[in-house]
């Protein structure tokens, strides 16, 4: 209701005869419909292989969202871990950074971070091991395949 009597007032206020704000050479107006920026595609789904560290891996991303939710699964020496997480556009950025968290019920769980560029697909990050797990940090590279 107040957006409405605010919009009523500005417009008396803006539209009057009177008003200075008022050009009075305008022949027309033309309205223009404004389309909302686009969001980073989310078409980030799919097999993606690399590195983890210096051996092989492939990450699948088997459902990314509009709403930000993403899941799939790593396959590294073997071990295939489902991953489920999240991912959200990097502003001023063709990236978006995903934060992919393995169960934990395997002592070599832990989490990813990679940023992937909506334009070649190709991403870059770290894994980080479960607290406790005495593992360090890997430098992971991925290729949208």
């Amino acid at each position: 209701m107040k957006i409405f009597f605010l919009s009523g007032l500005l417009f008396s206020l803006f539209c009057t005869s009177s008003s200075p704000f008022l050009n009075t050479n305008i022949k027309s107006v033309h309205w223009h419909l404004v389309k909302p920026l686009p969001v980073l595609n989310p078409a980030f789904k799919g097999l993606y292989q690399g590195y983890f560290g210096q051996s092989p891996i492939e990450i699948n991303l088997e459902a990314v969202d509009d709403n930000g939710i993403a899941s799939g699964y790593s396959l590294h020496k073997g071990l295939k871990r489902p991953l489920k997480g999240t991912w959200e556009a990097i502003s001023n950025s063709s990236k978006a950074k995903f934060m992919l968290h393995e169960p934990g019920d395997n002592k070599f769980d832990g989490h990813f971070e990679i940023q992937i560029d909506s334009v070649t697909y190709e991403g870059e990050g770290v894994w980080y091991p479960k607290a406790g797990s005495g593992l360090g940090e890997v430098i992971v590279t991925i290729k949208k395949q």
